[in-house]
């Protein structure tokens, strides 16, 4: 499988230094324990090309396929294994929050035929989503995936792996990240391939990335 990995590090300049020592701890604690907050879709695009726009069903992924491939995260979290990625002993998940913005977006500002639209955010763009993230309570470090695009002519998935301090919901890193698709049936689990790919792109990064907080 090709793998393919746009990256930009953001480390914030308003970031304190306590907030930076526990982004040098998640790459060298395994004991750390960060929570999962799941994958946001308020900022999707999914793309579609020529006839296939015949195909998409918007309503449909809103009102169901967004919170399916969340409850396939935690349901089969072994094989979508954000924990190992992150090389860590324990993860705790919280997607409330996201399930509910997720629910909140229009159908109608779903659908793009613009292939530029796969890498339309910046950095700045992912500060804001997070920001409306609600942890729920939980402390500490916070990851969550802002969805940037669904591209069915390319067959990739592209996100941002966010590292946040949940006291805060300051971002401390984010990652663009693209993965490719495999050929699932249905539209939870072909667009799921592509969210394994990019955890597995998490895990093969994961060395280099750690030696940015020696």
């Amino acid at each position: 499988m090709k793998r393919i990995v746009f990256a930009l590090l953001v480390l914030l300049p308003a970031m304190a230094f306590a907030q930076t020592a526990n982004l040098k701890d998640l790459f060298n604690n395994p004991d750390v324990t960060p929570t999962f907050l799941g994958l946001d879709f308020t900022q999707t695009k999914v793309i579609y090309d020529g006839a296939a726009n015949a195909k998409a069903n918007p309503k449909m992924m809103v009102d169901q396929t967004f919170q399916a491939i969340n409850d396939l995260m935690q349901k089969e979290s072994k094989k979508y294994d954000v924990k190992g990625a992150f090389h860590q002993n324990s993860i705790l998940n919280e997607f409330t929050s996201v399930n509910q913005r997720n629910s909140t977006i229009d159908p109608g500002q779903l659908i793009s035929s613009n292939e530029g639209d796969a890498t339309r955010l910046k950095a700045a763009d992912i500060q804001g989503v997070v920001k409306g993230i609600d942890p729920k309570g939980n402390k500490g470090l916070g990851i969550v995936f802002v969805v940037e695009a669904l591209d069915k002519g390319d067959k990739k998935v592209t996100l941002w792996v966010t590292i946040v301090d949940l006291s805060s919901m300051q971002v401390l890193m984010t990652q663009r990240i693209v993965g490719k698709t495999g050929s699932a049936f249905g539209e939870r689990n072909y667009w799921a391939g592509g969210i394994h790919s990019c955890i597995e792109i998490i895990g093969d990064n994961y060395k280099s990335w750690k030696k940015q907080y020696q």
